[in-house]
């Protein structure tokens, strides 16, 4: 659930603009989770020294993974924002501009196989998912 979780959110930020708050929630967000994987690992093999510097590791990021994620989020949820999110959004126009990210992320989506990914596959799965889903929403 945790790698599903932080799949669907680093998949949608991934689809801002660089350099955007919500850009870096997402970046800082991607490093927390290797942290607390890393930490996970260190702690099954009975390494504590290792684990606790990688819970060090992983909580550090939490400030800024909170302020980035706060202050890119202020500016979209309010009413007007919000509304026209949804009343003047030119999906055709965004499907033409994400083209090559959309076509990318059907085919990550179809190839990838549990057990055959680089990453945990749920986290694959909801990144590629929640990518694709909000290539249609943002340019």
């Amino acid at each position: 659930m945790i790698q599903f979780t932080f799949g669907s959110i680093d998949g949608a930020l991934n689809a801002l603009p660089v350099g955007d708050n919500l850009y870096l929630c997402g970046k800082n967000s991607e490093e927390q989770r290797n942290a607390l994987i890393a930490m996970y690992e260190a702690y099954v093999l009975r390494d504590l020294s290792s684990a606790t510097y990688q819970a060090y590791v992983g909580m550090r990021y939490a400030h800024a993974v909170a302020n980035h994620c706060n202050y890119g989020l202020q500016p979209l949820v309010n009413l007007d924002t919000l509304t026209k999110l949804y009343s003047e959004i030119d999906i055709v126009y965004n499907i033409i501009f994400n083209f090559g990210f959309i076509w990318t992320d059907t085919i990550m989506l179809l190839v990838g196989r549990p057990s055959q990914t680089e990453s945990d596959y749920a986290y694959y799965f909801a990144f590629y998912l929640a990518d694709l889903i909000f290539r249609f929403l943002f340019k």
